[in-house]
């Protein structure tokens, strides 16, 4: 039997477990500091993992082609959907003689990219063109900066795919740093295509240079899962001359301190330097490390300049394979309460833990991410997952290490996903395989700075986990919860080109909080899970001495609930699967305790699977709601969009922009509701809320 639950017979077991967004034939040598290196098991597939693959494969072609007349597979060269213009780069372009138009896969999310400030593209470079057919095979190219005064790059990913496949995880490094973690649409049988743009301005000190940029895409191609996705992947250089910057991703908010002091300590620019922490030994192997069980990565941190006022970490981490789900996974005491079908286990709660020097300073959950194939992959189709396109990496503020890191080279910082549980109890259940993680230190200099000095005076953390479950053969019902928070705070002064000093007290405080619900009833036939994540972040800077005297804060909020309900239903010629879901993100973003961002973005969506011994089908309804408000350094405004899809098609598009808008009761309303949407063990599932 699978290890996967009593969901054997279930839609997840059917749809999503074993659906990995990275091929396991092959496993990447991987250096942990441990006594042992632990090789990681090959799972084999089973027969029924392997008619699992087969009729999601078959699928896809019989019900494209009793509704589409779907012809065989083709390849297209680049440049064919993506309608890119010509960049001095030959592609080959074809027709659609006998195939329908391809069709658009979209991301709902924020539109203002690039910035119009940063006007006209000054040059625009391809720096990947590549179809995907293979293990272990990234593009790869030597970059060189072009010759023009820039300070701004925005990256446009262009992707089409046709056939059967999986979704891929794919990764982009530049001098072995990764930059942007995202995944391919699913074909379904026919054409397909999306565009997207990542605003990658912090990162630019790694285009000011030669560099080796790497994509990788590593993909499985065979009889019955024959999609090879094709990508080019565009560079786009300009110069911002405006005097405003963004110190929240590339949504321009007014940032600005009252306290002349904070310009030394300021972020509102790129990075003056980036540091990819783990080890690429050859530039055209990507450097990946997967973390699993209770394993830590170690790695070194590097001696800064001495007028290097900020630290930041920028952690890639995301589950895959057994971990793809884990927000869905049981306590390991009920693994086997199904049998002879098996649950994966763990528990519910993954939290990325940050140490220095062995002492944890940082704990962030993570985003619980959907990729185009989770759930139920009809959803997804012609509007992906939150993030789908852009998989956000956790930020965490670090500039408290700089006493040290002013001094020398010699400490390390390390990294693990905890199930929470594990800490809060003393056991050593560890997480499953598949934790793919990737990390980069940004450094930010001050030119009036002539050095830095100090000592760090307090590191602390505290765990707060509990489990209440109970389970016969035939159902369970499990409520987990888990509060993780790590602190750092330090001296820091610095000694200014005129000789004057600026004596501040840095802290930076994080948590990552998870309540998770699950019930299952019908020996997992009927599946529900509440999951609702919470991080909070702050920095404040004050005066060293006097403490009430502050100099900056930043606060930010992030809230992660979904919400899933799967039934199964016999019905005479086969088997009926209907799924709803509810996932939303929300956001909040204060600066000296003025709310300057805040955003929130709501899917509701439900879908019905058919399986028959004839062929199986599905279809699905999915709305994406988006609200953003900003108060930006010239302006402010509000953007919303609302998108409806139904049987595969975009039925409803609207969205609204409106200038100069001060009132924030209803958004703060708005996140308010998505942050507090919780579950209980017997209630009705939550909703998100209409008012948008």
């Amino acid at each position: 039997m699978s290890k996967h639950l009593a969901r054997d017979d279930s839609v997840w077991n059917r749809l999503i477990y074993g659906s990995s967004r990275i091929p396991v034939e092959e496993v990447q040598e991987t250096t942990f500091n441990e006594k042992e290196e632990q090789e990681p098991k090959k799972r084999s597939m089973n027969y029924r993992i392997f008619a699992i693959y087969a009729w999601v494969a078959v699928t896809a072609v019989f019900a494209l082609y009793e509704t589409q007349k779907l012809v065989s597979p083709l390849k297209f060269g680049p440049g064919l959907v993506t309608g890119r213009r010509n960049v001095g780069i030959g592609s080959t372009a074809g027709v659609f003689s006998v195939q329908e138009a391809p069709k658009e896969i979209i991301e709902v999310s924020y539109p203002f990219v690039p910035s119009k400030r940063y006007g006209e593209s000054l040059h625009t470079e391809l720096l990947a063109n590549k179809t995907f057919s293979s293990w272990g095979d990234p593009s790869f190219v030597e970059y060189t900066p072009p010759e023009i005064e820039f300070n701004r790059v925005v990256l446009t990913l262009h992707t089409n795919v046709t056939g059967v496949q999986y979704d891929r995880l794919a990764h982009l490094y530049v001098g072995g740093a990764e930059i942007w973690r995202t995944s391919t649409i699913e074909p379904g049988g026919s054409l397909v295509f999306s565009i997207f743009s990542k605003d990658v301005s912090k990162y630019l000190a790694l285009f000011k240079e030669k560099n080796g940029i790497l994509f990788q895409l590593d993909n499985v191609v065979n009889d019955n899962i024959n999609g090879e996705p094709h990508v080019e992947l565009y560079a786009d250089f300009y110069n911002d001359h405006s005097t405003h910057g963004a110190e929240f991703g590339p949504v321009e908010v007014d940032a600005s301190s009252n306290d002349e002091r904070y310009q030394y300590f300021d972020i509102r620019k790129p990075a003056d330097k980036v540091y990819p922490l783990i080890e690429q030994k050859d530039p055209k192997t990507p450097p990946i490390v997967t973390l699993s069980g209770e394993q830590h990565l170690e790695l070194k941190l590097p001696q800064v300049s001495r007028n290097t006022t900020r630290l930041q970490l920028d952690v890639f981490s995301s589950g895959n394979g057994d971990e793809e789900f884990w927000y869905t996974n049981v306590l390991d005491k009920f693994k086997s309460i199904f049998a002879p079908s098996e649950l994966l286990g763990h528990g519910p709660l993954r939290i990325v833990n940050v140490y220095f020097d062995g002492e944890k300073i940082a704990s962030q959950t993570q985003q619980p991410f959907i990729f185009t194939g989770g759930i139920s992959p009809s959803l997804w189709s012609p509007v992906v997952a939150i993030n789908a396109f852009d998989l956000p990496s956790i930020n965490v503020d670090v500039s408290g290490l700089l006493p040290l890191l002013w001094e020398d080279g010699e400490h390390t910082i390390s990294f693990d996903i905890s199930n929470g549980l594990d800490e809060a109890n003393d056991e050593h259940s560890g997480v499953g395989d598949g934790w793919i993680t990737g990390v980069n230190l940004l450094t930010y200099e001050n030119k009036d700075v002539v050095k830095g000095s100090g000592e760090i005076i307090h590191i602390g953390n505290r765990t707060r986990a509990n489990s209440i479950a109970f389970g016969r053969k035939i159902f369970l019902s499990q409520i987990v919860n888990g509060i993780l928070e790590g602190e750092l705070t330090s001296e820091l002064t610095l000694t200014l080109a005129n000789g004057e000093e600026v004596s501040t007290i840095a802290s930076s405080f994080n948590k990552g909080e998870i309540s998770n619900v699950q019930s299952y009833l019908n020996s997992g036939a009927n599946q529900k899970v509440v999951h609702t994540g919470h991080n909070a972040k702050s920095f404040l800077l004050v005066n060293k001495f006097d403490e009430e005297d502050r100099i900056h804060s930043t606060n930010v909020s992030l809230s992660y609930p979904l919400v899933l309900s799967s039934n199964e239903k016999s019905s005479s010629n086969g088997t009926d699967l209907n799924i709803s879901i509810v996932y939303s993100v929300a956001t909040t973003l204060d600066i000296d305790d003025k709310r300057v961002m805040g955003s929130a973005v709501g899917q509701n969506g439900t879908s019905i699977f058919h399986q028959r011994s004839d062929g199986n089908y599905g279809d699905a309804n999915l709305t994406t709601n988006y609200k953003i408000q900003v108060s930006g350094p010239t302006k402010d405004f509000t953007y919303k969009r609302r998108v409806d899809a139904e049987h595969g098609k975009i039925v409803f598009d609207h969205e609204d922009f409106e200038d100069g808008t001060e009132d924030w009761s209803q958004i703060n309303e708005l996140i308010s509701q998505i942050a507090s949407i919780n579950g209980t063990a017997n209630g009705p599932l939550p909703e998100l809320p209409t008012n948008w």
